[in-house]
């Protein structure tokens, strides 16, 4: 079978092309509004499209590129930490590092019939710019 043959050969270009798929796919989403850059799906791309990349460059190295992607995937896996750590922790959300108290909150509001408008007193930003909205 030729087309085999061709994959074979062309195997490496193939991951890399999937990479650059992966990275397009996740930042286009991410800039159209379909997916939050704090969550998980974000996290998980990039690292997979870096981690896809990265494997590519095995053929035709790139010193470059190649710490490019290294970088992409430690912060990759430094979100999906941030992600598995807070999620253990009561009051914590979906996405890395957000609360959910926010989305509860407005859900309530909402529920009774009042618009979301929160005061000055019920959004706390820490310094490791975790948004909090007490209810």
């Amino acid at each position: 079978m030729e087309w085999l043959d061709v994959v074979r050969e062309n195997i490496y270009d193939i991951i890399g092309l999937l990479g650059v798929v992966f990275y397009v796919a996740s930042y286009s989403a991410l800039q159209f509004g379909k997916l939050d850059g704090n969550s998980i799906n974000y996290c998980i791309l990039n690292g997979t499209a870096a981690t896809l990349v990265l494997v590519s460059l095995s053929k035709d190295f790139n010193l470059a590129s190649a710490i490019i992607q290294i970088v992409w995937i430690t912060v990759s896996i430094c979100g999906l930490y941030r992600y598995w750590k807070n999620r253990v922790a009561p009051g914590v959300g979906e996405s890395c590092g957000v609360h959910s108290s926010r989305q509860d909150y407005r859900q309530k509001h909402r529920s009774n019939g009042q618009a979301y408008q929160p005061h000055r007193s019920d959004v706390r930003v820490s310094r490791k710019g975790t948004i909090t909205i007490s209810s």
